[in-house]
C-alpha cells in the first residue's frame, strides 16, 4: 500500500493512505480568462493498468463540487468553458483512477483576479498623421471576446515603447492610463520621413500584473524631407553615378583589349626568322641594282632610235 503525499505549492492531498498515487505538481496555466489545470503522474506506478483522472471545482460560497473532467487520459483539464467568475475564489482538485481504486484528491486554491496572467493587447495599429504617429490599441479580450477592462474595473493601462527602426530598442516609454479615450495615443516630436517601431505592454497595478510585449509594428512618418537630407542624398547619388561611369569605362577598356589581343595579336617573331627576313630584303635590293646595271649596258649598245619608246637616264658607270 502506497503512502499518498501531495508535493507542490498551495495544495494538499486528501487521504493519507491510498492504493493509487496522487497526481503531482498540480498548477493552473492561465491567460486572461482561459484556464487549464495541469498535473504530473508517475507512469511506472501503474503496471498493466489504465489510469484516468477526474477533476472538480468548488466555489467558495457553494457546498457541492462540480465535475469538470471525468475519467480523462490527458494530464490536463480545460476550465475555460466553466466561465469562472473573475473575482471569485475557487478550489480545484484532481485525482487518479483505476478500474478498482482511486487516489486521494489533490486540490489547489485559484482566484482568477489574483492568479490569472494578463495578456498583451489583442492588436496594435500604427498610422502616420502629418508627421506624427497615431497608435491605436485594442484591449486584451476574454474567452468570449469581451474587453478585459470590464473585469478589471477599467484599471487596465498600457506601457508603450517606441524607437527608430535603425536603432536598438530604447526605454522610450509612454504610459497610457485607463482614462484615455478609445485607447488612442499620438506620438509627436518625431523625425520626418523616418521609420519608427512600437510595441505595447498591458499592466494591472492592483496585483502588479505585467503582460509580455505585443508584436513589434513599424511604420514611417510623413512630411517634407529636410533640405540637408535632400542635399546629402544628391551627393550620394552623384558619387554613385561617377563610380558607375568609371566602372563601365574600365570594363569597356578591358573588353576592347581582350578582343584586340584575340583577333589581332601582337606576335613577336623569333630571332632566326627576323634574320631570314632581313636577308631576303637585302637580296631583293641587290637584284634591283644588278637589273639596273644590265639595263644600262643594254642601253649603251642599242641604237638611240630604237630606244625612243621611253627615256631612260643611265647613271654614270
Amino acid at each position: 500500500m502506497n503512502v499518498c503525499v501531495f508535493i507542490g505549492i498551495g495544495g494538499e492531498c486528501l487521504g493519507t493512505f491510498c492504493s493509487v498515487l496522487c497526481p503531482d505538481n498540480v498548477s493552473v496555466d492561465s491567460l486572461n480568462t482561459r484556464y487549464v489545470l495541469r498535473w504530473d503522474w508517475p507512469h511506472e506506478s501503474a503496471v498493466n493498468q489504465t489510469v484516468t483522472f477526474t477533476v472538480q471545482y468548488l466555489a467558495h460560497h457553494l457546498k457541492y463540487w462540480t465535475s469538470m473532467c471525468v475519467d480523462v487520459l490527458e494530464h490536463r483539464c480545460d476550465f475555460t468553458a466553466a466561465e469562472l467568475h473573475y473575482l471569485a475564489l475557487y478550489l480545484l482538485r484532481v485525482r487518479a483512477n483505476t478500474s478498482q481504486r482511486s487516489s486521494g484528491w489533490v486540490q489547489i486554491r485559484f482566484c482568477p483576479d489574483k492568479h490569472a496572467a494578463l495578456g498583451p493587447p489583442s492588436s496594435v495599429r500604427l498610422r502616420s498623421v502629418k508627421g506624427h504617429l497615431e497608435i491605436i490599441i485594442t484591449d486584451p479580450v476574454t474567452s468570449s471576446n469581451q474587453s478585459m477592462k470590464t473585469l478589471l474595473d477599467n484599471n487596465l493601462r498600457y506601457l508603450i515603447q517606441y524607437w527608430r527602426r535603425s536603432e536598438e530598442p530604447k526605454v522610450s516609454v509612454l504610459s497610457l492610463g485607463s482614462a484615455a479615450a478609445n485607447n488612442v495615443v499620438m506620438l509627436t516630436d518625431l523625425d520626418r520621413q523616418t521609420w519608427y517601431c512600437v510595441r505595447v505592454q498591458s499592466r494591472y497595478d492592483f496585483y502588479n500584473k505585467i503582460s509580455v510585449f505585443s508584436d513589434t509594428h513599424c511604420t514611417r512618418t510623413e512630411g517634407q524631407m529636410p533640405y540637408w537630407q535632400i542635399f546629402l542624398y544628391f551627393l550620394i547619388s552623384l558619387l554613385l553615378s561617377f563610380l558607375l561611369v568609371v566602372l563601365l569605362s574600365f570594363c569597356c577598356y578591358k573588353m576592347f583589349t581582350l578582343l584586340k589581343n584575340t583577333f589581332c595579336p601582337a606576335i613577336q617573331l623569333p630571332d632566326h626568322i627576323q634574320e631570314t627576313d632581313t636577308d631576303i630584303r637585302e637580296l631583293k635590293k641587290a637584284d634591283i641594282d644588278i637589273s639596273a646595271d644590265i639595263l644600262c649596258v643594254y642601253y649603251s649598245t642599242v641604237p638611240v632610235k630604237s630606244l625612243d619608246i621611253f627615256p631612260f637616264v643611265c647613271p654614270n658607270i
